[in-house]
């Protein structure tokens, strides 16, 4: 029997509170698997430490390919959502429509288009022969997102 692997990617409940009312309705809307993503590249890469730094670009931090698709699950879908916009709606079922949102690149019936969040700006564009987790591009976080992280830090630091 194979051992189960467990996601240690953890952050806490107050930092999702925390965006969901500085990023408002942008961050709320957007399914649960890409609040936890955008959550967990705030929590790993709010500071820019040796560990996360990136070697051709020192003011931006390393996120490779593999470390993107376990965030998002599909480093096409972080793109549209962060750079290029995307369509949001509900999944029709055959017990009718769906409660949880769907994204979708594409427009369809009934799926609105969202402008792109741009919390996560590419600084360093990586180029490789496409195996896997050998590109690792270069990130900062925008401005709005760095405050947020400052504050929220603070509030943490008094409590």
């Amino acid at each position: 029997m194979s051992k189960r692997k467990f996601n240690t990617d953890f952050f806490l409940v107050s930092l999702v509170e925390e965006a969901g009312k500085v990023l408002q309705e942008e961050f709320i809307g957007l399914p649960y698997r890409y609040q936890a993503g955008y959550v967990s590249i705030f929590w790993n890469h709010s500071d820019i430490i040796r560990y996360n730094q990136h070697f051709k670009e020192p003011t931006s931090f390393k996120m490779c390919r593999d470390e993107v698709e376990r965030y998002f699950v599909d480093q096409k879908k972080f793109r549209a959502v962060n750079d290029n916009g995307y369509y949001l709606g509900y999944k029709s079922t055959k017990h009718g429509i769906s409660n949880k949102p769907m994204l979708s690149l594409k427009e369809g019936s009934g799926f609105t288009k969202h402008y792109p969040t741009r919390w996560v700006k590419k600084t360093y564009e990586a180029h490789g022969n496409g195996s896997g987790g050998g590109q690792c591009a270069g990130y900062n976080l925008s401005s709005r997102v760095t405050g947020m992280m400052g504050e929220w830090m603070a509030k943490a630091e008094k409590a």
